[in-house]
């Protein structure tokens, strides 16, 4: 019997799901073989400490607590989403409407930094408008979810 075999045995016997023949193999080869004799002890030193460990209950907010957890981690995601949706949108909507003075092509390599920043700054400066649709559907977002997650903590 290979090494390898012995310890695949031993993880076996630890499980109680070894077989008299496969014990006596075990046995065989531990009495040759002081790697897998010193294997064996280690497991079973292992599993009786296991054993000996106390059983503790979970806490009785846990399930709370990892739902707290997932639902913050959503809320995070959304938000980043609705914000990303809003910010394109809002960029979108002003060069449809025609108010930037701005082209892609005419600008230069050296100004191509601050391109984003004053394309943003001619849209909020010449659309007040969808600034104050950005507001309202930010509020109505946080509404929103505030409405959800008082409705799911009631039910």
């Amino acid at each position: 019997m290979r090494c390898d075999e012995c310890r695949k045995l031993i993880e076996l016997e630890e499980l109680g799901m070894i077989t008299s023949k496969q014990l006596s193999e075990l046995e065989t080869h531990i009495a040759n073989c002081p790697e897998c004799l010193y294997l064996r002890q280690r497991s079973q030193r292992l599993t009786n400490s296991l054993k000996n460990l106390p059983i503790l209950s979970p806490p009785e907010n846990l399930f709370s607590l990892i739902l707290y957890r997932i639902e913050k981690e959503e809320f995070i995601k959304n938000c980043i989403t609705f914000f990303v949706f809003m910010f394109f949108a809002l960029l979108i909507g002003s060069v449809f409407l025609n108010n930037i003075n701005y082209s892609i092509f005419s600008v230069e390599i050296e100004e191509s930094v601050f391109y984003i920043f004053s394309l943003v700054w001619e849209i909020f400066c010449n659309n007040i408008f969808l600034i104050y649709l950005l507001i309202g559907s930010i509020l109505l977002f946080i509404v929103f979810s505030v409405y959800k997650k008082r409705k799911e903590l009631l039910s």
